[in-house]
């Protein structure tokens, strides 16, 4: 997830709006599943970086390192078992 922040970091920074709608994306199918916040981010994100409004997707970018930090403290000890028993 980590490679796909940075990677959303460096399309803001270089202005490539379609590699940042692109790279959103990825971010998109990587989150979704297990954080609504995070997934609603990188849409928006996608939606504005489509649109060519880097100054709206600035926003967005910089929150995501923070976002992203707290999904992961939050998954570190989650394993296929502990799901499972969830159900």
């Amino acid at each position: 997830m980590q490679h796909h922040v940075e990677n959303t970091q460096r399309a803001l920074r270089e202005g490539d709006g379609p590699r940042l709608r692109e790279d959103a994306h990825k971010l998109f199918n990587v989150v979704a599943a297990f954080s609504g916040r995070l997934g609603e981010l990188a849409s928006k994100l996608e939606d504005y970086a489509a649109r060519g409004d880097l100054a709206a997707a600035s926003t967005l970018v910089a929150a995501l390192p923070a976002l992203s930090t707290s999904l992961l403290h939050e998954t570190e000890e989650l394993t296929v078992q502990r799901l499972q028993a969830m159900v």
